[in-house]
Order: C-alpha cells, then sequence, then structure tokens
C-alpha cells in the first residue's frame, strides 16, 4: 500500500492559513507527497515561493472557478460557494491519484500516520473525521461514532466507483441546496436515505476517524481532551480567521 497524496485548497484570503499549514506540514510530513489546488492567480503567485524544503509539494493553479478571493466567514453564501468547489477538486484529484487525504487549510499534522494506520482502513471508501461535539474524550454529544454530520475537511478518500458516485450526489446537492453547503449537503442526502449511522449506507463504504486520532476543534477548545494520540487536527468549531489563529496557538501549531 502507497501512502495517499495529501490534497488542499484555498483562495487567496486563506492565505496565512494556508502557508502556517504548508509550514506545519513541512515540519512534520516524510512521506505523503502534497498536492495543493490554488483558487486564483494571487494565491498561486503568493504561496508556491514558500521555502519547503522538506515536503514534496505540487502547486496547480485552477482557473475556472468563480469563487471570493476573501476569507469568508462559516455559514455565508460566499463561503459555501468555496466549499462546493471541494467537490470539483476531490475529483479532479482522484483523476491522478488514487488515494488522497484531503485537508482544509485550518487543518493541521500533529503526527504523521503509518502505512499501518491506513490498512486498517483500506476496506472503506472514504473515512471521515467525526465532527460533532462530546462530554468527554469517550462519551460523545450526539452519543454516535458514525454520525451523519460528516466533516469533508479532513478526510482520507480511495477512488472507486462508490466514492465517485457518492460526492457526485454530494455535487446534486449542492445545485439544489445553494444555501447549505458541502458537509450540509451531504447530512441532507444522508437524511433523505435515511441513515442516522453512516455505516448503513450501502452504496460506499463509509467509517469515521477516531476522535482522538484525527480531532476536531470542539475537543480542544472545550478542552475534552490532549492531543498526544492526534494525526490530524482541524481548527473548527470556531468561526473566523482569528479565533482559527487562536485555536492553533493552543495546539502549537501556528508559525507567523
Amino acid at each position: 500500500m502507497n501512502y495517499p497524496v495529501i490534497i488542499s485548497y484555498s483562495n487567496n484570503g486563506y492565505f496565512d492559513l494556508a502557508k502556517n499549514m504548508l509550514i506545519n506540514l513541512n515540519n512534520t510530513i516524510k512521506n505523503h507527497k502534497i498536492h495543493f489546488y490554488c483558487l486564483d492567480e494571487d494565491i498561486y503567485n503568493n504561496i508556491s515561493q514558500l521555502h519547503l524544503p522538506n515536503i514534496n509539494v505540487t502547486f496547480e493553479l485552477i482557473l475556472n472557478t468563480k469563487v471570493s478571493k476573501n476569507f469568508e466567514d462559516y455559514g455565508t453564501m460566499q463561503y459555501n460557494l468555496i466549499t462546493h468547489t471541494k467537490m470539483c477538486i476531490l475529483k479532479y484529484a482522484l483523476s491522478k491519484y488514487s488515494f488522497i487525504h484531503f485537508i482544509d487549510c485550518d487543518v493541521v499534522c500533529i503526527k504523521e500516520p503509518d502505512i499501518s494506520h491506513y490498512m486498517k482502513y483500506e476496506n472503506y471508501d472514504i473515512v471521515f473525521q467525526y465532527d460533532c461535539g462530546m462530554h468527554s474524550p469517550t462519551k460523545l454529544l450526539p452519543d454516535i461514532l458514525h454520525n451523519t454530520w460528516t466533516c469533508t475537511g479532513n478526510t482520507t478518500i480511495r477512488d472507486s466507483p462508490e466514492t465517485q458516485m457518492l460526492l457526485n450526489t454530494i455535487i446534486e446537492y449542492q445545485n439544489k441546496y445553494p444555501d447549505k453547503n458541502d458537509q450540509a449537503c451531504l447530512c441532507q442526502h444522508f437524511q433523505d436515505s435515511g441513515i442516522t449511522d453512516i455505516t448503513h449506507y450501502k452504496p460506499t463504504k463509509l467509517f469515521t476517524y477516531n476522535v482522538d486520532e484525527y480531532t476536531n476543534g470542539y475537543w480542544l477548545n472545550n478542552d475534552i481532551g490532549t492531543l498526544e494520540n492526534t494525526y490530524f487536527f482541524h481548527a473548527n468549531h470556531v468561526t473566523g480567521k482569528n479565533a482559527k489563529i487562536r485555536l492553533l496557538k493552543k495546539a502549537n501549531q501556528y508559525f507567523l
């Protein structure tokens, strides 16, 4: 088994977070290749100049997107449009690489997963980060790990007809629900399909990583536990760039 290629994307409004993420990867990653998709010329010109000697990273400019060049807060229409672009990026990346791990720019790697880690999940098409709250490291807020509110921003994906089918379905829902982001569209599809546990979704083999290994922002922001077992930490569950930076600083993973 090969390592997945780490995929990310950004417009210029997220440059600070994207730069911080890449510096983090330069500090922690030895075995994963990285492919970063730039949604406008400004981010491409800025980020492709970074000195990142320790990682194998490709920067690619995507010109056919019509999204904001600014940082957009969670819940806004422009934010939704940026997240909708993610599905096209994923399909494009999967046309090049059969195995990827996608991360948003507010994700950092705490420790690099090894091959044996990925082998545990080799029978699944997509493995998500848990993205709900929790009362404690062992007591989850909705009391189910495989909740339908899944995180598409810290996700391991294998190319398969089943994966492509689900990505196409999300795109259909995005067209139907422009007021919802990609994650909400996927959740809506699960609800429409009568799914309350994603492992019961028959068309595609889905799973959720352990909370303390692929860790969402609620965990650290609410002092649920430490990051000692974490592979990738997602500074989400907060709104606004400054709040994300504060959370990354709390994780000792902000370098600008």
